[in-house]
């Protein structure tokens, strides 16, 4: 059972980006009972686009079957994504609901996106495929790659999920300051626009630690 004490305050919530206090609180008890965790652990890390979605959706797989949600809460870095794959799509959360042993997905992180080929050799794996065709047509086949591509769909969203946060982050605290003029003067990012707000940013801002 969660511990009596673990108390977590509503404007605690809030700040963590609740919209339903009410109903978040409530879901994050009987959450906490399920998985036999305290609250606070399991917010831990719980950066969610709508943590309202990501608790109601956890929830309902914790009914269901808790035990592989239960170990991918207790790492904070699995935690993390799980949070952020539940608060980025009801529909993966859907999917999650249906098919809870698909959730081992999220265990291993990703930093780089899958090519479209081995995409595609998966989606074919899934079906068994031979020269390009699935070896059956019938419904069994059509789950199997309905599952596999939705599984591809999780793995995904949290691949760009992270790399969205340390994007931000490395926006927010660039690391190794100061910086000369050369060094800010070379070819910095995938991305556009870190350059100019590397030097909007004064060369005495803190380091954090780091991700």
């Amino acid at each position: 059972m969660a511990r009596p004490d673990d108390s977590v305050s509503l404007s605690a919530l809030a700040r963590l980006g609740f919209a339903d206090l009410s109903e978040a609180a409530a879901s994050l008890t009987e959450l906490a009972t399920i998985l036999d965790r305290p609250r606070g652990v399991l917010l831990e890390a719980s950066d969610a686009a709508d943590p309202d979605a990501a608790v109601r959706g956890l929830l309902r797989v914790a009914r269901r079957n808790e035990a592989p949600l239960r170990r991918l809460l207790d790492d904070e870095a699995t935690r993390r994504r799980v949070w952020r794959v539940f608060g980025a799509s009801e529909g993966l959360a859907e999917f999650f609901l249906r098919h809870p042993e698909e959730l081992t997905v999220l265990e291993q992180a990703v930093d780089v996106l899958p090519s479209a080929e081995a995409l595609q050799e998966r989606m074919l794996a899934a079906v068994d495929a031979r020269d390009g065709f699935a070896r059956a047509g019938d419904d069994d086949a059509i789950a199997a790659i309905r599952i596999a591509y939705r599984r591809e769909l999780a793995a995904i969203a949290a691949t760009t999920s992270c790399m969205r946060y340390r994007r931000t982050w490395w926006l927010l605290y660039p690391p190794h300051w100061p910086i000369s003029p050369e060094r800010l003067s070379k070819p910095l990012s995938p991305w556009p626009g870190r350059a100019s707000a590397m030097r909007s940013r004064a060369p005495t801002s803190p380091r954090p630690g780091s991700l």
